[in-house]
């Protein structure tokens, strides 16, 4: 454990806020992935749990559609939410979104920078495509 502690360098090339980067030397990838497993599972984070699909005539499948829902980063602090208890859902633990996109012409399904840090590619659509979709993520 020694030998290891003195070969490791941690070189932080930038330091904004609450966001960090940092070079690892002399570390091998394994114990390097391992460690960035383990500071990804201790940030809090925020995800769309339950879709309802109310019209979806694109040619993404239900469950794909879903799928990609469920994929999209939220931007909001999770400290700001209270916990679920027993799955009654409230105001103060729930964040409820409204997807709802009609295409005239050829576009794509995007969801925009109200929520997030860039808008997000859900899919593409034709003309005449319909969806509208009801996401909850909870605390």
């Amino acid at each position: 454990m020694e030998r290891l502690r003195s070969e490791i360098q941690i070189k932080v090339t930038k330091l904004a806020g609450l966001d960090m980067e940092f070079d690892l030397i002399g570390v091998d990838a394994s114990m390097a992935n391992a460690l960035r497993r383990i500071l990804l599972a201790e940030v809090p984070t925020i995800a769309i749990e339950k879709v309802w699909i109310l019209i979806n005539s694109s040619i993404i499948q239900d469950e794909v559609l879903a799928h990609r829902v469920g994929l999209i980063p939220i931007k909001v602090d999770p400290n700001k939410l209270e916990y679920v208890v027993k799955d009654d859902e409230t105001v103060a633990d729930t964040l409820v979104f409204h997807y709802d996109v009609q295409c005239e012409s050829r576009g794509k399904w995007m969801v925009g920078r109200d929520c997030l840090k860039k808008p997000f590619l859900i899919g593409l659509i034709r003309p005449y495509h319909h969806g509208s979709i009801y996401c909850h993520t909870h605390g």
